[in-house]
C-alpha cells in the first residue's frame, strides 16, 4: 500500500497551500480507480480521472466532501480505509511554494 494521509493532515495542507495562492491537488486511488480532489479558495471539488470528459463535483469544504456520497457512490468517511494510495505534489513542495509566495509578497511592497 502506498502512502496515505490522515484526513486532518490533508485539511491542514490544503489550508496552508490555499493561503499561499496554490490550488492543491490530491490524487486518491480507491477500488482501482483514480480520483482527484482539488482545493480552491472558496470550495473543493472531486473528479474521476481517466474520463474523456471529466466532471468536477463541487463541495463547500473538505468536510462536506468527506461526509458526502459522491462520484461512483464513494463516501470518503465510509471508504477511507479502502483507499490504496494518495499523493499530492503540492504537499511535497509546500515549503518551496510558501517561500515563493513570501517573495512575491515582499516584492509587491
Amino acid at each position: 500500500m502506498s502512502e496515505t494521509y490522515k484526513f486532518e493532515y490533508i485539511k491542514e495542507q490544503f489550508a496552508a497551500l490555499i493561503a499561499v495562492d496554490c490550488e492543491p491537488e490530491l490524487t486518491i486511488t480507491l477500488n482501482g480507480q483514480n480520483y482527484m480532489v482539488i482545493g480552491y479558495e472558496d470550495h473543493v471539488s472531486i473528479q474521476r480521472l481517466g474520463d474523456a470528459h471529466p466532471v468536477e463535483i463541487a463541495f463547500s469544504s473538505l468536510d462536506a466532501l468527506y461526509e458526502a456520497e459522491t462520484v461512483d457512490g464513494i463516501c470518503l468517511k465510509r471508504d477511507w480505509d479502502r483507499i490504496s494510495s494518495m499523493h499530492s505534489h503540492e504537499f511535497d513542495q509546500i515549503d518551496v511554494l510558501t517561500e515563493i509566495h513570501k517573495l512575491k509578497q515582499d516584492s509587491a511592497h
